[in-house]
């Protein structure tokens, strides 16, 4: 696997020192499990989401979904619907990636897997012409991912709203550079961002609830994340 060697996700995070948007969050869940899919669409207005893979909704590389997270799933797809639902991971989908993984994420999932040529944050307009997402506003599309520096800012960089997904299924098998350098320091980014009251990126949603996370969590949480 190549997906350690994301020079465009350590660029951004070098960028948010002086542009701190890009990597915060409209929303924070601690899975999947912990955001009302429902009331995103309907009170919300997002009508198509994206998911990150790996950490969000599997074990680092595995091709099937996290056991606990199986009801939630199917949740997702009768909320949204197949055709409004796109996997987009750096380690499938990506000329790195081998297309039999691919096929066969598609067949767990029952939603395609993006295939794209460039590496999240990268690849924004790519994305967005998908036939699924091309007939919507970016500010309909939210982004689901474990990481700050490629899922969140592909978000605030393309208009969409972000979610981000707190809790690692797992450690185990992740690359060593992610688990013991990147995502401590993405997580330490995080917690200035929220103590410094750093504003996301603009969206609908975030001017829907006065530019108060406190609200948009009570509207679009189950529970508050830790």
């Amino acid at each position: 696997m190549v997906q350690w060697l994301n020079v465009p996700g350590l660029k951004i995070a070098a960028r948010s020192l002086t542009n701190p948007y890009l990597i915060t969050p409209h929303l924070i869940a601690n899975d999947i499990r912990n955001v009302r899919w429902g009331e995103l669409k309907h009170r919300g207005g997002i009508r198509a989401v994206v998911f990150d893979k790996d950490n969000t909704l599997t074990a680092p590389y595995a091709p099937t979904i996290h056991p606990p997270f199986r009801d939630t799933w199917r949740e997702i797809l009768e909320v949204f619907g197949r055709n409004r639902i796109l996997i987009v991971s750096n380690s499938a989908g990506t000329k790195d990636a081998t297309k039999k993984h691919a096929t066969i994420i598609e067949s767990e999932f029952e939603v395609p897997v993006f295939r794209h040529t460039h590496k999240k944050p990268r690849g924004g307009p790519e994305l967005l012409s998908h036939p699924y997402l091309a007939d919507l506003p970016p500010s309909s599309v939210a982004v689901v991912g474990d990481r700050l520096s490629t899922d969140v800012a592909l978000a605030s960089l393309n208009g969409m709203f972000s979610v981000y997904i707190s809790r690692v299924v797992t450690n185990q098998g992740d690359q060593p550079l992610v688990r013991y350098l990147v995502r401590p320091v993405e997580h330490k980014l995080l917690k200035a961002v929220t103590r410094a009251r750093v504003q996301p990126a603009a969206h609908p949603i975030w001017d829907d609830f006065n530019n108060d996370r406190e609200k948009t969590e009570e509207a679009f949480l189950k529970q508050r994340a830790d």
